[in-house]
């Protein structure tokens, strides 16, 4: 019954997410929730919904749980374990515009420190530069080597790389920060 409950908005599905980012602006969020449950295949999640939040510039209250380690309470965001502590972290958020202006400046910045793409190239380049040759089938093999012009594969790593780059910096260009 919860999709005809009285209380409840069904936002529509976006196609991509330059529309998606676009619905996201136009709502004026005063702050996002991001809860998670305990099950341990939540263990494995990243956090994304918080780097989502800091890009578009919403404070959010997330689970103190493994993948919000990243969250700094009360300075770039609001952890919350129990029914009781998310009550008194939307009560914080709606009664203090300043705690909110705070989480907003502090949380984007540090996305972009942490997430911006110059600050993960590096260590995406250095995985293409070591990682080692994957056992692939003659048909894929045959359609790489043909492709690539028979280049050594650390070059082939360096190229790829480099195009991993040049793809992620052109959507910063086109779109800011992203996610």
């Amino acid at each position: 019954d919860l999709p005809t409950h009285p209380r409840l908005t069904l936002l529509p599905y976006q196609s991509s997410y330059a529309e998606y980012v676009a619905f996201q602006r136009s709502r004026n969020w005063e702050f996002g929730l991001a809860p998670l449950s305990l099950a341990p295949s939540n263990l494995y999640n990243i956090d994304n919904k918080f780097r989502e939040y800091a890009a578009h510039g919403i404070p959010g209250v997330y689970s103190d749980a493994e993948p919000y380690r990243s969250v700094h309470d009360g300075v770039t965001g609001l952890l919350a374990g129990g029914t009781r502590s998310w009550r008194d972290a939307m009560v914080r958020y709606v009664t203090d515009p300043e705690l909110r202006s705070r989480v907003r400046v502090d949380a984007r910045a540090d996305a972009e420190r942490r997430c911006a793409l110059e600050a993960v190239a590096p260590s995406w380049q250095s995985f293409f530069e070591t990682a080692p040759a994957i056992e692939t089938s003659p048909q894929i093999d045959r359609a790489w080597r043909s492709s690539e012009m028979s280049v050594t594969r650390p070059a082939r790593a360096i190229r790829r790389s480099r195009l991993l780059w040049s793809y992620g910096w052109s959507e910063v260009e086109k779109d800011g920060l992203i996610p």
